[in-house]
């Protein structure tokens, strides 16, 4: 995917999520309801699938089944064509927890009292589908890790393109949906918390937003980031010690660095701001926020943008020699 293409679909996404947010804002959706997507949806349409019918409920047992030994039928595929690796035992310990866990989806009237208290009802749903989704990462992550160190460079630049694509996706749907839901969550936090008639929250409002601009910040330069990452990768998929390889890491650098400087300006900006204003305030919190990842990303590339410029100068000078 060229990089055009590949901002247009950003686009498209944050636009999607920008509209899901306004259809969705009176909707409490929060760690829970993510979590949980799509094990609660799926027990709640097998559920009803049972429920329908004799033959609904035989359909229902046989896409059960059918779902919970999807891992453990990878795992047999491997096995059979004999490219099996130790951390493929996951596959079969994310099948049994599977089937534990789709039939407390599907009969959740079970797991109150036995997985969790009975006073905090559906929280369970929360513990079960972070353990199922934290094996499901892990063995992803062992799978790149292998990949990663057994694999030639092409492959490994091809997988990092997809990777950094991946990673711009989850950084546009955490900027334009999940963070516009959490300042909403705040807002009504603070109001809930504060009941007493004529209280003017127009003010608090504003800094809570204001804050979380702070955190968006850094969200939307990470995007850039990535793009740059992602040109980065491009110019050394065609030619490794290119001088527009070395333009290309200088552009990232630059980028980072503008995201360090503008984020921990804001963040200042604001919490100082804040500060004046806290005597008509009725919630305040002050932080900073310090982009590591991109300190980090721009001492790790300054390293590379060096490396290839010296790889690029041997490399002319084999050449004229040749």
């Amino acid at each position: 995917m060229d990089k055009k293409r590949l901002v247009s679909v950003l686009i498209a996404e944050g636009f999607i999520c920008i509209i899901a947010f306004f259809l969705m804002k009176d909707q409490a959706i929060g760690y829970d309801s993510i979590i949980s997507f799509p094990f609660v949806q799926i027990g709640y349409l097998l559920r009803i699938l049972s429920l329908n019918s004799p033959f609904g409920n035989v359909m229902a047992w046989m896409a059960y089944v059918l779902f919970c030994l999807a891992p453990l039928i990878l795992l047999s595929i491997r096995i059979r064509k004999g490219i099996q690796k130790s951390e493929d035992l996951l596959l079969l310990l994310l099948s049994v927890l599977l089937f534990f866990s789709m039939y407390y989806m599907i009969n959740p009237g079970f797991a109150e009292g036995i997985l969790a208290p009975s006073m905090l009802k559906g929280s369970w749903k929360i513990g079960v589908s972070s353990v199922v989704y934290i094996v499901l990462i892990g063995y992803i992550i062992m799978r790149l890790l292998r990949r990663i160190q057994t694999g030639m460079t092409d492959r490994l630049l091809i997988d990092l393109e997809a990777m950094l694509i991946i990673f711009a996706g989850i950084s546009v749907l955490t900027l334009t949906f999940a963070l516009p839901f959490d300042i909403k969550g705040e807002m009504k936090a603070v109001e809930a918390a504060n009941t007493m008639a004529g209280i003017d929250f127009s003010l608090t409002h504003l800094f809570i937003l204001l804050r979380n601009g702070t955190k968006m910040i850094p969200l939307f330069y990470q995007i850039l980031i990535i793009l740059a990452g992602y040109d980065l990768v491009q110019a050394l998929k065609v030619e490794r010690y290119s001088h527009e390889v070395i333009e290309k890491a200088v552009q990232l650098v630059n980028k980072c660095r503008q995201a360090i400087i503008i984020t921990v300006i804001a963040s200042i900006f604001i919490n100082i701001l804040q500060l004046i204003a806290s005597a008509k305030l009725i919630h305040s919190n002050y932080h900073i926020d310090i982009p590591l990842t991109s300190i980090l990303i721009v001492i790790i590339t300054l390293l590379l943008a060096k490396y290839f410029a010296h790889s690029s100068k041997i490399k002319e000078e084999m050449d004229l020699f040749v």
